[in-house]
C-alpha cells in the first residue's frame, strides 16, 4: 500500500472510530466537557481558532509546561510539520518541508508581541509566562511579508492584569538541570499595571567537555521582561515590555556518523571509485581538542504596542520594536574548522501601522511596515578541512595535520586563517498591505489581500587571509601575525521587490463547522554573497516564491467536545535559493546560494483535540508530507564532489590526475531535506479528582515520524530513520490550585535521534536531539 494510502486510511478511521466512540459518550457529555475557547490574531484581527480559515495551531502556556519546553527551538513535534535546523548556536524552523537551505533569513517569521525577530539566537533565549504561540502553517505573505514564505511562528506574552499575582517554580532534573522561574503582577495604578517574570535554566551538558572549561551542549540561560500596559484613556491603551536575555552555554556537540574510504581509487587518472562508508567514532576530528566551546550572546529587546479604538468597529495599531544582540563567543567548533565573534552586534528596528475595521459585515485591515538591521563586528575563521583515506597519504606532506586517523578514517588538514571585520551587513525592508473579508451571506465569506514590499541588501567586509594558526581578534580589531597579503574590501548590494496576494473563502457548514479554501502566495528576499571572489553569475541571487493552493475543514462535534481539523496543501515553490559548490575565480570549490530549483510540496495534516469525559483528554495530529525537487537539474553532489585539498596539493605533480569537480546531477524528483512523510503525535491525560486533598494528573505524549533525509542527493550517508519520542508527566494539584508538584520524563526512548545531518564525499556528522532527561517540579502561587 503507498504512503499516502495508508495515511487517508489512516485518518479515516481516527475519525471514524471519533464519531463512533464519541456517538456512545454523547448522552454524558456535559458542560465541563466543553473545549477551551481559544482566539487568534494571525490574521491581524481577532477570531476563534475554530473559525479561523487557515492552518494554525496554538499552544498555551500550560502545554509549554507539559512538555517542559522552556526555548522556542523545543517547539518541534508540538505542532504539525514543524520541525528545526541547527547550524552551531543558531536554531531556525522549518514548516511542510521548507527550510532555510541557504544560509539566509529562515522562510518562517518569528514574531514576539507583533515585532518580527530577525536573530535566530533569541529562540535560544528563555521561555515563560506565554499567553499562547501561534503557529501558521503556509505563506502568510500578505500580512507579514517577506521571510513568511513557510509559515508564521508568534510568541505573544501575557499582558499585565488588574490582580496583584505573585507565583513561580524550580524544576531539578538529570544533568544538574536547575531552572528557576517566577512572575509578578502589580497593578500599580487603575490605569497602569506591571508584569514582570524571569527564568534561569542552567545544566552541566549532555557530552564530553574535552578540553575545553565545560561540556558540550550545557544551558546556561537568563532571561527576563518588565511588562507595562497603560490605560490611557478609555479608548487608548499603551502596552511596553522590555527584555534582556543571556545565553552563556556551550556550543552543541557535532557528532560523526560515518566516514567513507575508497579503497579502489586510480590515483593516476583521477578516478575515485565506489565509496565505502563505515560507522564513526564520535571524535573523528579530534573535536575534543577544541579549548573554547562557549556562547556569549546578550540581547536586549524594547517592544511597544500602542492602539486608540476610535470607535467600536475603527481602530489603529502602531507597533514598533528595537533590539540588539552581541555575539562575544564562539559560532561552532568542529576540531578542523572553527568561527568566532568578538563584539559582533546585530541592531534592528522595525514599524508598523494598522488600520483595522471590525464589523460583522467586514473585517479589513491596511497597514505600512518598515524595518531595518544591521550586523557589524569582528570574527574569526580558523579553516580546517578533511580527505577520504586513501588520498590523505598523498597530502599530509604539504598540509599541518589536525588529527591521526585511524585505519581508513579521513585525515583532516589545516589550511588558512581568515581575520574578518564586518562594517556592514544590512536589510532594509519597506512594505504596503491591506486584506479584507466580506461576508458575502451570513454564513459566506470571501477574503482578498494584497502586500507590496521593497528590500535591500548590502554587505561591507573587510577580509584578510593568514596562515593558519595566526589569526587574533580582539573586540575592537582583526588581524593576524602572518597575513598572505593586505585586507581586501568587499562591497555588495542587492535590490528586489514583489507582490504577495491572497484570495480565499470560508463557509460555515453548520453553526460548528466551518470549510474554508485558498490561494495564497510568500516570498523570500534576495541577496548578495559576500565573497568578491566568486564569478559575476553567483555574486547576487534572486528571490524564491511559492504559491500554495489549500482547503481545510474545522469542526467542534458532540457538544463541543470533539474538536477536529483537516487541512490538505499543494504548493509551487520557484527560484528556491539552496546552497551549491561552484569554482571561485581561483579555481577553489566554495558554497554559494544559488536559484537553481523548484519543488512541489503537497499534504494533509488532521489534528484532533477530544474531552472524551470531564476527565479524560485526548489530542494529537497525523501529517502527510510529499516535499521533492520538480525541478533541479545541475545540482551538485556534495557526498562525491571533492572540496579542493587534494586537487590543489597534487596539481602538476606527475602521475597524478586531479579528480572531477562540480559534476552536474539531476535532483528532480528527490525528497526535499528534513521534510518527513509521515508523522503522528498522541496526547493523553487522566484527572484524577482527590476532593479536598486536590487533583493527580498523568499525561502522556507519544511522537513518531517516518524516514527522511537530510541532503539535496538522498544519499544513504544522510538518511534519519523512523524513531519514536514518548514523554511522560505526572502532575498533583492541590485543591486551591496553589501547589503544583510535577514529575517529568522526556524521550523515555533514549534513542540517538539525529535532529541535523552534513554529508560530505568522506563523512557524514550531525546534531543529537536531547537524550533521556528527568526530573522534578514544584510550583507556588502565593496570590
Amino acid at each position: 500500500m503507498k504512503r499516502s494510502q495508508r495515511f487517508i486510511g489512516s485518518v479515516s478511521l481516527a475519525a471514524l472510530a471519533a464519531s463512533a466512540f464519541g456517538a456512545s459518550a454523547l448522552a454524558q457529555t456535559s458542560d465541563d466537557m466543553t473545549l477551551e475557547t481559544v482566539v487568534v490574531t494571525a490574521q491581524k484581527h481577532t477570531e476563534l481558532l475554530s473559525k479561523a480559515p487557515v492552518a494554525i495551531s496554538a499552544v498555551s502556556q500550560q502545554g509549554l509546561d507539559k512538555l517542559s519546553i522552556t526555548t522556542a527551538q523545543d517547539l518541534v513535534s508540538t505542532v504539525p510539520n514543524l520541525q528545526t535546523s541547527v547550524n552551531g548556536y543558531s536554531t531556525q524552523f522549518q514548516i511542510r518541508g521548507i527550510g532555510n537551505n541557504s544560509g539566509s533569513y529562515s522562510v518562517v517569521a518569528t514574531q514576539v508581541d507583533g515585532v518580527y525577530q530577525a536573530n535566530p539566537a533569541s529562540l535560544n533565549a528563555g521561555l515563560y509566562d506565554v499567553s499562547r504561540i501561534e503557529v501558521a502553517r503556509g505563506p502568510q505573505g500578505t500580512v507579514y511579508g517577506r521571510n513568511a514564505t513557510a509559515g508564521v511562528v508568534n510568541i505573544l506574552t501575557h499582558d499585565p492584569e488588574k490582580e496583584f499575582q505573585l507565583f513561580g517554580d524550580i524544576a531539578y532534573g538529570n544533568y544538574n538541570d536547575i531552572t528557576t522561574r517566577a512572575v509578578i503582577n502589580v497593578p500599580v495604578t487603575d490605569k497602569l499595571a506591571m508584569r514582570a517574570s524571569v527564568v534561569r535554566q542552567s545544566n552541566d551538558g549532555y557530552y564530553p567537555r574535552g578540553a575545553a572549561p565545560d561540556k558540550y551542549d550545557s544551558k546556561d540561560i537568563l532571561s527576563g521582561q518588565v511588562t507595562f500596559l497603560a490605560n490611557i484613556t478609555d479608548d487608548l491603551t499603551w502596552r511596553v515590555a522590555v527584555e534582556h536575555s543571556e545565553n552563556t552555554g556551550t556550543l552543541r556537540y557535532l557528532h560523526a556518523i560515518n566516514y567513507v574510504s575508497y579503497p579502489n581509487a586510480n590515483l593516476a587518472t583521477g578516478q575515485l571509485g565506489t565509496g565505502v562508508v563505515q560507522k564513526a567514532r564520535s571524535n573523528l576530528f579530534n573535536q575534543e581538542a577544541v579549548t573554547d566551546n562557549a556562547l556569549r550572546i546578550q540581547e536586549n529587546a524594547l517592544r511597544s504596542r500602542l492602539t486608540w479604538a476610535a470607535t467600536d468597529e475603527f481602530s489603529i495599531t502602531y507597533l514598533a520594536g528595537v533590539s540588539s544582540m552581541v555575539n562575544n563567543g564562539m559560532n561552532s567548533a568542529t576540531g578542523v574548522f572553527w568561527s568566532f565573534s568578538k563584539g559582533t552586534e546585530t541592531q534592528s528596528m522595525s514599524h508598523e501601522i494598522d488600520f483595522n475595521y471590525d464589523t460583522s459585515k467586514v473585517k479589513a485591515v491596511l497597514g505600512l511596515y518598515h524595518y531595518w538591521d544591521n550586523t557589524s563586528g569582528f570574527g574569526g575563521l580558523h579553516i580546517g578541512n578533511t580527505v577520504p583515506a586513501p588520498l590523505a597519504g598523498y597530502v599530509s606532506a604539504a598540509r599541518v595535520p589536525l588529527n591521526n586517523p585511524v585505519g581508513n578514517e579521513p585525515s583532516s588538514y589545516g589550511l588558512i586563517d581568515i581575520a574578518q571585520q564586518t562594517k556592514k551587513n544590512g536589510n532594509q525592508s519597506e512594505a504596503i498591505f491591506g486584506q479584507v473579508t466580506y461576508s458575502v451571506l451570513e454564513d459566506l465569506r470571501l477574503t482578498a489581500g494584497m502586500r507590496f514590499t521593497k528590500d535591500w541588501h548590502n554587505v561591507d567586509t573587510l577580509q584578510t587571509v593568514c596562515l593558519f594558526n595566526s589569526v587574533k581578534v580582539t573586540s575592537s580589531s582583526a588581524t593576524c601575525s602572518v597575513p598572505f597579503g593586505p585586507p581586501a574590501e568587499t562591497y555588495q548590494a542587492n535590490k528586489s521587490s514583489n507582490v504577495s496576494w491572497r484570495f480565499g473563502a470560508d463557509y460555515d457548514v453548520s453553526e460548528n463547522q466551518l470549510l474554508y479554501a485558498s490561494v495564497s502566495t510568500g516570498y523570500r528576499a534576495g541577496g548578495v554573497s559576500g565573497n568578491a571572489q566568486l564569478p559575476k553569475a553567483f555574486l547576487t541571487y534572486q528571490p524564491e516564491r511559492v504559491t500554495n493552493y489549500e482547503a481545510g475543514w474545522k469542526s467542534e462535534l458532540l457538544n463541543r467536545s470533539l474538536g477536529l481539523s483537516l487541512a490538505v496543501f499543494n504548493m509551487d515553490y520557484t527560484n528556491m535559493q539552496v546552497q551549491a559548490i561552484q569554482l571561485d575565480l581561483n579555481g577553489n570549490p566554495t558554497p554559494v546560494t544559488i536559484n537553481a530549483a523548484k519543488a512541489r510540496i503537497k499534504g494533509a495534516e488532521f489534528e484532533w483535540n477530544w474531552r472524551i469525559t470531564s476527565a479524560d483528554t485526548i489530542t494529537g495530529y497525523a501529517t502527510y508530507l510529499d516535499a521533492r525537487f520538480s525541478s533541479f537539474p545541475n545540482a551538485v553532489n556534495s557526498t562525491v564532489n571533492p572540496d579542493g585539498v587534494y586537487n590543489s596539493t597534487v596539481a602538476g605533480k606527475p602521475g597524478f590526475a586531479q579528480l572531477a569537480t562540480n559534476v552536474p546531477y539531476n535532483f528532480t524528483g528527490n525528497y526535499l531535506p528534513n521534510a518527513p512523510q509521515e508523522t503522528i503525535r498522541i496526547a493523553y491525560s487522566h484527572v484524577f479528582d482527590l476532593g479536598d486533598d486536590g487533583t493527580f494528573t498523568p499525561s502522556l505524549q507519544f511522537f513518531w515520524q517516518d524516514t527522511s533525509y537530510n541532503d539535496f542527493a538522498n544519499n544513504p550517508q544522510a538518511i534519519r530513520k523512523p524513531y519514536t519520542k514518548s514523554d511522560l508527566n505526572l502532575t498533583y494539584q492541590s485543591a486551591n490550585e496553589r501547589l503544583t508538584v510535577e514529575g517529568y520524563i522526556h524521550n523515555l526512548e533514549n534513542r540517538p535521534v539525529w535532529q541535523i545531518m552534513n554529508a560530505k564525499w568522506d563523512d557524514t556528522q550531525g546534531y543529537l536531539y536531547p537524550p533521556r532527561t528527568y526530573g522534578i517540579r514544584l510550583g507556588y502561587k502565593l496570590y
